[in-house]
């Protein structure tokens, strides 16, 4: 029965402690009644009555009465010496009454030690063991009816949980169930607002690309038009095409002579670059490339933006020099990518009716966007409202309303949190870093028991050459939940002790249980 009351609810604990506290005190005549030896127990003593024989409890031996406590071992199991030291296997019963009887082994018998409260373990060792067994009951009986009244008042509070527990799962599943049909709703609606999306942009997108394809033709014009124009300037010879010293002569008008550098230089050297066949003007292997005398028109076109860019950097070089702006390049001779078109808005730039098709489709975007807003924020609050309810909160429900609630316990180097059904946590009483010491994981009550009265929380930071830390949850019950100890026995792994409400069982279900103890 001792194993049992030491895992039962401290309210049993209290009604098996008055019982039997009543019990033993109202039958002061059964005192070391003269037919028990010294240290049997009242179960046992039916087998140590009197006689001639006394037969040791393995059935193996018998011997005579007389040898029972005579301080030497005669039986293997230890039984013919309840009452001394003498086996080493042996047992001493002290009867302590007015608290609770006691089993100790044989060797703690005359050890000098005081271990029975009532001092019987002493009787032959001259060692003073006063009875304090009175005091000891009176103290724990006290001590189980506050546990009692703590354990009372804890499932009052835990019944209110389970009240508000089931009505916040009632409501989540409501919720869920809502937010489902409209999700189911707006899903319709968004594949609609898809497939306008869709339409528009198409047509959007061949209004686009037939005014870009013209621009491109219209900018090709316009470059070969500039080109023109620069070669007819730079032809001095009539011969149809041009130098390199003509084009330097172009380019350094009213400028210090040689004032390309070296970027210039190389400019000049990979205009006139003559090209392989399937060769581009910016590709070709350096060994076989031949410099050309002199470029006709479609050489120039070619090569027309490295022109540019060379006439630009003998500008740059010269104003460097001299501050002054070449003064072969004209007012209006001066290179310019830029349309008209290309520095305008997006959209201005467009035909009327290329607009139009810009403006619907972006209203049909925004549309879709909208709707895809709106069952994105759906989809999110289904999956937490599901992964809610996906969590066991006990038989009742009564862990609901404690989901995400944290608790505390500073100690003299650290702060611990335990923030329920959500993570576990340890920092520096002077610091402000946190360390995880795991994230929710299951119940890890007993298998065979109430799974409900222990949590474990995984997967926390990883310890410094070590495994991940987690932490193991233990509760018992309490009016309020709290943390109230921490230890870490092993490297790594965190015990945790909290009370709660949670953990208190139904006081008349445990007497229950108790009157058939």
């Amino acid at each position: 029965m001792s194993n049992c009351i030491c895992f039962l609810p401290l309210l049993s604990l209290f009604v098996v402690l008055t019982v039997h506290f009543s019990s033993v005190c109202s039958k002061g005549e059964e005192k070391e009644l003269p037919t028990r030896p010294r240290g049997v127990s009242p179960q046992l003593a039916p087998l140590y009555q009197t006689r001639s024989q006394f037969e040791c409890l393995d059935g193996k031996k018998s011997i005579p009465f007389e040898q029972v406590n005579d301080d030497y071992c005669d039986c293997a199991d230890g039984s013919d010496e309840p009452g001394t030291s003498a086996c080493k296997n042996g047992h001493f019963y002290c009867a302590n009454f007015g608290f609770r009887p006691q089993t100790l082994p044989s060797s703690r018998v005359n050890d000098f030690i005081c271990d029975c409260c009532d001092g019987s373990d002493e009787w032959d060792s001259g060692t003073e063991c006063p009875n304090v067994c009175d005091s000891l009951g009176a103290k724990a009986r006290e001590d189980a009816k506050q546990q009692a009244e703590v354990q009372t008042a804890g499932y009052a509070k835990r019944k209110e949980l389970a009240k508000e527990g089931g009505k916040m799962l009632a409501e989540k599943k409501s919720e869920v169930e809502k937010k489902q049909k409209e999700l189911d709703e707006l899903a319709e609606l968004k594949k609609g607002t898809e497939e306008a999306k869709k339409a528009a942009e198409e047509l959007e997108k061949e209004a686009k690309d037939r005014e870009e394809k013209e621009w491109e033709e219209a900018k090709k014009e316009r470059t070969e038009a500039e080109a023109k124009q620069m070669f007819d300037k730079m032809e001095k010879d009539g011969d149809g095409k041009i130098s390199s010293d003509e084009l330097k002569r172009f380019a350094t008008v009213g400028s210090a002579a040689g004032a390309a550098g070296e970027r210039g230089d190389e400019l000049l050297k990979d205009i006139f670059k003559k090209k392989s066949d399937g060769e581009t003007a910016e590709t070709g292997d350096a060994k076989q490339q031949q410099i050309e005398e002199s470029l006709d028109f479609a050489a120039f076109l070619d090569k027309f933006e490295m022109v540019k860019e060379f006439v630009d950097e003998i500008a740059s070089a010269a104003e460097k020099q001299d501050a002054e702006i070449p003064a072969g390049t004209e007012e209006g001779d001066k290179t310019d990518d830029q349309s008209g078109e290309e520095g305008q808005k997006e959209t201005e730039k467009y035909e009327q009716k290329t607009r139009e098709l810009i403006e619907r489709a972006d209203q049909a975007r925004k549309e879709y966007d909208e709707v895809a807003d709106k069952v994105s924020d759906l989809e999110r609050l289904i999956r937490e409202s599901s992964s809610y309810l996906d969590v066991e909160f006990g038989p009742d429900s009564a862990w609901a309303p404690l989901k995400g609630q944290c608790a505390e316990l500073t100690t003299t180097q650290y702060v611990y949190k335990l923030c329920l059904f959500d993570r576990t946590v340890q920092k520096d009483r002077n610091g402000h870093s946190e360390i995880s010491l795991g994230h929710w994981g299951k119940w890890a009550g007993p298998e065979n028991g109430n799974k409900f009265e222990a949590q474990r929380y995984e997967h926390g930071q990883t310890c410094w050459n070590g495994p991940e830390r987690s932490t193991l949850v233990q509760f018992e019950c309490g009016e309020q939940f709290e943390l109230v100890e921490t230890s870490e026995p092993s490297k790594c792994e965190y015990h945790f002790l909290a009370k709660s409400p949670t953990a208190c069982a139904n006081p008349e279900e445990l007497k229950g249980e108790h009157a058939e103890l």
